[in-house]
């Protein structure tokens, strides 16, 4: 078996924990915003096997946009929601995430008078099974590099 890819020599090399792997694999984009930021390098079982690491690289002119408050969770792309009165509700993300799934992350504004504190290269975050609608109303301004 070939080792696990957990860092690249550029960008910003981060590890993802979650529950289970869920719809995520290797070669998934990592989406800011619905924009491709980053991509899902490697999967591992932990050293205990009671999780999974996820392995992803930030593009060195997108790692400004993660601090430590930053929060990801995985797309699947396409959720279905029907009731008896409401009828059905079919809500999509973008068309790659639809065909081949992908990792969201939003980041919070800093609080007042402070900046966004930068991560270090193998932070780890955990994944989150789904978004919190809150974190859609997040608009840190974030200077990106060149």
């Amino acid at each position: 078996m070939a080792p696990v890819n957990d860092a690249l020599v550029h960008g910003l090399n981060l590890t993802l924990v979650a529950q289970r792997l869920g719809s995520i694999r290797v070669g998934q984009a990592v989406l800011y915003r619905q924009v491709e930021v980053g991509k899902v390098i490697g999967i591992d079982l932990a050293d205990t096997a009671d999780k999974v690491n996820i392995y992803i690289n930030i593009d060195q002119r997108y790692a400004a946009l993660v601090s430590p408050e930053s929060k990801f969770w995985g797309v699947s792309g396409v959720s279905i929601e029907a009731g008896l009165f409401s009828g059905v509700e079919l809500k999509a993300e973008s068309i790659e995430s639809i065909l081949s799934g992908a990792v969201e992350f939003f980041t919070p504004e800093p609080a007042q008078e402070q900046q966004l504190s930068p991560v270090e290269q193998s932070h780890r975050f955990t994944l989150h099974s789904e978004m919190e609608q809150e974190w859609l109303q997040w608009q840190p301004k974030i200077a990106i590099g060149q």
